[in-house]
């Protein structure tokens, strides 16, 4: 997991000329997972994600 801002998303996957979507399903499933993660790593538990992620942050706003 790393953070990631709309600029650098260039466009839409496409695979054999269709548009790849995911289900709502698995879009909340990962924005769930990626929240308490993210939860986890703001109240100190800085090991669980192993990039800088507030550099990369910094670097990309």
């Amino acid at each position: 997991m790393f953070p990631v801002t709309e600029q650098y998303v260039e466009s839409q996957y496409i695979k054999n000329k269709v548009p790849i979507r995911l289900s709502n399903k698995l879009q909340t499933e990962i924005v769930d997972k990626a929240t308490k993660v993210l939860n986890l790593y703001n109240h100190g538990m800085k090991n669980i994600i192993f990039p800088n992620v507030n550099k990369i942050l910094e670097q990309l706003l």
